[in-house]
């Protein structure tokens, strides 16, 4: 870090390689300051996010086209009843999704295929989720696509399971 004679600051990066032979250092610097804000910027969101993502009292996750998840948070494992290490290897595609009347929910209804498929939010869907033990939940469920390169969609679960 370069402080100039106004008080303000720069970043360089500087690389120095020793002649031996003409006893001389050549070196060159290049201004990346724009790169360190930047940077700098990336880390901030990310942290908000994280933090964010961390208090939410719902369950949330940022899942690609084919309905991987990318990441969430652990409100979505204690809602589902399993552990972040399962949903991510994926367990939650072995379930059995339900609409309100009982019958099964096709995956191209689910929330998440909605949203990525007519490109607009898709809100407050009554889902049952049998999760092949026996048990189901009823879940309340949100989704919204995303215009992301790796990020197709976020979906947001509530578990409505005392209310039915």
């Amino acid at each position: 870090r370069y402080i100039c004679k106004d008080g303000s600051s720069r970043w360089l990066s500087w690389r120095a390689i020793y002649n031996k032979q003409e006893g001389i250092t050549y070196a060159t610097a290049r201004d990346i300051t724009e790169r360190k804000k930047t940077e700098d910027a990336l880390r901030t969101g990310e942290e908000r996010w994280q933090r964010l993502f961390s208090i939410l009292p719902v369950g949330v996750s940022v899942i690609n086209e084919n309905r991987e998840i990318l990441e969430m948070n652990e409100e979505l494992a204690k809602i589902l009843g399993v552990g972040l290490e399962e949903l991510k290897k994926g367990k939650y595609r072995r379930w059995t999704y339900l609409k309100t009347d009982g019958s099964t929910m096709a995956v191209e209804e689910l929330p998440s295929e909605m949203a990525m498929r007519l490109k607009k939010n898709i809100l407050h869907v009554e889902i049952g989720v049998n999760r092949g033990d026996g048990s189901v939940i009823w879940t309340d469920v949100s989704a919204a696509p995303l215009h992301l390169p790796d990020a197709a969609c976020v979906v947001v679960t509530s578990d409505i399971t005392e209310r039915r």
